[in-house]
Protein backbone atom coordinates (compact mmCIF):
# COMPACT_ATOMS: atom_id res chain seq x y z
CA UNK A 1 0.00 0.00 0.00
CA UNK A 2 2.30 2.84 -1.23
CA UNK A 3 -0.57 5.40 -2.19
CA UNK A 4 -0.74 5.99 1.80
CA UNK A 5 -3.15 3.91 3.21
CA UNK A 6 -2.25 1.55 5.74
CA UNK A 7 -3.86 -1.24 7.61
CA UNK A 8 -4.04 -1.42 11.15
CA UNK A 9 -4.66 -3.81 14.05
CA UNK A 10 -6.21 -2.21 17.26
CA UNK A 11 -6.55 -4.61 19.95
CA UNK A 12 -8.81 -4.41 23.13
CA UNK A 13 -8.90 -7.79 25.47
CA UNK A 14 -9.52 -10.22 23.53
CA UNK A 15 -11.12 -8.48 20.14
CA UNK A 16 -9.11 -6.74 17.41
CA UNK A 17 -10.49 -3.81 15.43
CA UNK A 18 -9.43 -4.02 11.56
CA UNK A 19 -9.31 -0.23 10.35
CA UNK A 20 -8.24 0.84 6.89
CA UNK A 21 -6.84 4.33 7.17
CA UNK A 22 -4.34 7.04 5.45
CA UNK A 23 -1.08 8.46 7.00
CA UNK A 24 -2.65 11.80 6.85
CA UNK A 25 -5.51 10.71 8.96
CA UNK A 26 -5.51 11.31 12.85
CA UNK A 27 -6.02 9.55 16.09
CA UNK A 28 -9.04 10.86 16.69
CA UNK A 29 -10.21 9.10 13.47
CA UNK A 30 -8.67 5.64 14.62
CA UNK A 31 -10.87 5.97 17.38
CA UNK A 32 -14.07 7.04 15.84
CA UNK A 33 -13.88 3.97 13.90
CA UNK A 34 -13.56 1.97 16.71
CA UNK A 35 -16.68 3.82 18.03
CA UNK A 36 -18.74 3.09 15.15
CA UNK A 37 -17.29 -0.59 15.22
CA UNK A 38 -18.81 -0.89 18.37
CA UNK A 39 -22.25 0.32 17.36
CA UNK A 40 -21.28 3.18 19.32
CA UNK A 41 -21.56 1.53 23.03
CA UNK A 42 -18.55 3.90 23.18
CA UNK A 43 -17.89 7.54 22.22
CA UNK A 44 -14.63 8.05 20.72
CA UNK A 45 -13.81 10.60 23.66
CA UNK A 46 -13.56 7.75 26.20
CA UNK A 47 -11.12 5.82 24.57
CA UNK A 48 -7.24 5.94 24.43
CA UNK A 49 -4.64 4.52 21.37
CA UNK A 50 -1.85 3.29 22.86
CA UNK A 51 1.78 2.03 21.40
CA UNK A 52 2.70 -1.50 22.30
CA UNK A 53 6.06 -0.68 22.42
CA UNK A 54 6.31 2.07 25.06
CA UNK A 55 2.15 2.07 26.88
CA UNK A 56 2.06 5.56 25.76
CA UNK A 57 -1.47 6.81 24.88
CA UNK A 58 -1.68 8.69 21.64
CA UNK A 59 -3.49 11.55 23.41
CA UNK A 60 -3.87 14.21 20.36
CA UNK A 61 -6.86 13.36 18.62
CA UNK A 62 -5.75 16.13 16.41
CA UNK A 63 -2.12 14.61 15.60
CA UNK A 64 -1.62 12.71 12.64
CA UNK A 65 -0.67 9.24 12.54
CA UNK A 66 2.44 10.04 10.51
CA UNK A 67 3.44 12.26 12.87
CA UNK A 68 4.85 8.44 14.68
CA UNK A 69 7.05 6.88 12.79
CA UNK A 70 6.70 3.59 14.99
CA UNK A 71 2.86 3.34 13.17
CA UNK A 72 3.07 1.62 9.67
CA UNK A 73 1.20 -0.33 7.29
CA UNK A 74 0.02 -3.83 9.49
CA UNK A 75 0.82 -2.07 12.57
CA UNK A 76 -1.08 -3.47 16.38
CA UNK A 77 -1.87 -0.43 18.33
CA UNK A 78 -3.79 -1.12 21.70
CA UNK A 79 -7.00 1.15 22.55
CA UNK A 80 -8.29 1.21 26.35
CA UNK A 81 -11.46 2.42 27.21
CA UNK A 82 -12.53 5.32 29.74
CA UNK A 83 -14.14 3.10 33.74
CA UNK A 84 -14.62 6.41 35.54
CA UNK A 85 -13.49 9.99 35.71
CA UNK A 86 -9.88 8.91 36.46
CA UNK A 87 -9.51 5.92 35.94
CA UNK A 88 -9.14 3.96 32.30
CA UNK A 89 -9.08 0.25 31.76
CA UNK A 90 -5.24 -1.17 31.50
CA UNK A 91 -4.08 -3.08 28.81
CA UNK A 92 -5.04 -6.68 29.04
CA UNK A 93 -4.31 -8.38 25.48
CA UNK A 94 -5.42 -11.86 25.63
CA UNK A 95 -2.82 -14.46 23.81
CA UNK A 96 -5.13 -17.11 21.07
CA UNK A 97 -3.99 -20.01 20.10
CA UNK A 98 -3.40 -18.06 16.64
CA UNK A 99 -0.89 -15.92 18.54
CA UNK A 100 0.42 -18.82 20.32
CA UNK A 101 1.46 -20.58 16.81
CA UNK A 102 3.49 -17.40 15.06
Amino acid sequence: MSDGSMYLRIKRLNQTYFVLCQEDDTIGYLKEQISIATKHTTKAEYMRIIQPKDNVPLEDDEEKISKYEEIKNESELYVVFQISDDEWEGVHIEKTDADNNE
